[in-house]
C-alpha cells in the first residue's frame, strides 16, 4: 500500500486507466505494430532488399529443444552486438518453451539471423530476441521478417509487434524542462551505447503503425527508480562497456 511501483512498456489505453488511479505517466517511446491483414512490403525498396536477402538462404521455424536453445545462445555471441553486455528484463532472451524461433539459414545450415516471438495477447504476437550474424549479407533480417509475417498471417492473431523503440517522441510529448523532456534528453546522451535511431530506421522500413508506449510510476516516477531500471536491465553496464570501447 505504501510502496512504490514502476512499470514500463504500457499502452495508451492502460496508461489512461492507471492515471485515474493516481499513477504518474511519462511517454517513453513508440512500438512498431504490423497488421497481419495488410501488406507492409509494398514499397519497391523493401521488396528489393528482401529479394537480395533470399539470395543467401531461406526462413525456417525451429521447434524447441534444449540443444536448439543452446545453439541460439552460442549464435548470439557471433552477432553484431554479441561481445556487448546483453540487456535483460526488457524482453525475453533465449528460447523459452512458450516462444517460437525463426531462423534465416543458408544451404549449409549456417544461421545468419534469428528472431524469437511470443504471444503478447489474444490478438498479438510480440518480437523478443532479434539477432543478426556479424558477417550476414544485406537483406537477411528483412527477409526473415517477411518470412515470419507470411507464416503467422494465416494464424489466429491480428497483429505482430516488432517491439519498442525508446526515446522516439512527438514534439508535443516532451515540453522543455518537463520530466519527460529530461528523460528524453538523458536517453539521447547515451545513444552511442544503444542505437535507437538505427532501430527506428530499421523497423520503419515496414511501414508499421507506431503506437505510443509509456512508463508509469506510483505515486511518482523518480530518478532513483530510473537508475534502478538502468542497473537491472544491464543498460548501465552496456553504457560503461561502450565508453571503454568507444571509438
Amino acid at each position: 500500500k505504501n510502496g512504490s511501483v514502476l512499470l514500463r512498456g504500457i499502452s495508451t489505453s492502460t496508461s489512461h486507466i492507471l492515471r485515474q488511479k493516481g499513477f504518474e505517466i511519462l511517454p517513453l517511446g513508440k512500438e512498431a505494430v504490423l497488421s497481419l491483414d495488410k501488406n507492409h512490403f509494398a514499397k519497391s525498396s523493401i521488396r528489393e532488399i528482401i529479394r537480395r536477402g533470399f539470395r543467401s538462404g531461406f526462413v525456417e521455424e525451429i521447434p524447441y529443444s534444449p540443444e536448439i536453445e543452446k545453439r541460439l545462445m552460442e549464435f548470439e555471441k557471433k552477432t553484431v552486438h554479441g561481445s556487448e553486455p546483453l540487456l535483460t528484463n526488457l524482453y525475453v532472451t533465449g528460447f523459452p518453451k512458450e516462444t517460437r524461433l525463426f531462423v534465416f539459414k543458408n544451404a549449409n545450415d549456417n544461421w545468419l539471423g534469428a528472431i524469437v516471438i511470443s504471444v503478447n495477447s489474444k490478438e498479438k504476437y510480440q518480437t523478443e530476441f532479434l539477432l543478426r550474424k556479424k558477417s550476414a549479407p544485406p537483406g537477411i533480417m528483412e527477409a526473415l521478417i517477411f518470412g515470419i509475417f507470411n507464416t503467422i498471417k494465416t494464424e489466429d492473431k491480428k497483429y505482430w509487434s516488432l517491439g519498442e523503440v525508446p526515446f522516439v517522441l512527438s514534439a508535443d510529448e516532451h515540453k522543455r524542462f518537463s520530466k519527460a523532456d529530461v528523460l528524453y534528453r538523458i536517453g539521447h546522451l547515451f545513444r552511442f551505447a544503444y542505437n535507437f535511431d538505427g532501430l527506428f530506421f530499421f523497423k520503419n522500413k515496414f511501414n508499421p503503425n507506431w503506437e505510443d508506449v509509456y512508463i508509469v510510476g506510483y505515486p511518482r516516477i523518480t530518478l532513483r527508480q530510473i537508475f534502478t531500471v538502468a542497473i537491472k536491465s544491464n543498460l548501465l553496464k552496456l553504457i560503461f562497456f561502450k565508453l571503454i570501447h568507444y571509438k
